[in-house]
């Protein structure tokens, strides 16, 4: 079959891609700062010890950033994939940039959801629908009665 185009790559779409590229930088830089205090951890010296004191403040630091970024990357790409037209093309494209940044679960776990609040939209919206259909069957029973 046929595989959907990636839609163009607009100032919404740049952003998301752009945040998933620092989300992925920012991930590697945290695992070679851990990966040094790691095998610095033991070492006696007083002055591996400050270094690795600063080194941890930085990795916390680090990480925080890196949690603003996804959540904040979260909804924009939420926002960027809840459209009537045009999804398939967006969801390539995002899907592109995720594989390309490894961030996979982050894509799915934004695309799940909105498919969850989707569903949850739909499924209020049918039932407002039945419960006014309801309402005119009574509100035509009421007005037949009172003609008899």
């Amino acid at each position: 079959g046929r595989t959907a185009k990636p839609a163009p790559v607009t100032p919404e779409a740049e952003e998301i891609i752009s945040n998933a590229e620092k989300i992925q930088d920012t991930r590697t830089k945290l695992i070679r700062i851990a990966n040094a205090v790691e095998q610095l951890a033991d070492s006696e010296d007083a002055k591996v010890q400050d270094t690795l004191a600063e080194a941890r403040k930085n990795l916390n630091a680090l990480r925080n950033k890196i949690e603003k970024l996804i959540e904040k990357t979260k909804q924009l790409l939420y926002v960027y994939l809840d459209v009537g037209t045009g999804k398939i093309g967006r969801r390539v494209l995002m899907t592109r940039a995720f594989e390309q940044f490894n961030l996979m679960d982050i894509y799915d776990e934004t695309l799940s959801s909105l498919l969850v609040d989707q569903k949850t939209e739909i499924a209020k919206l049918k039932e407002e629908r039945r419960l006014e259909e309801e309402e005119e069957e009574i509100s035509e029973d009421n007005s037949t009665q009172e003609i008899e």
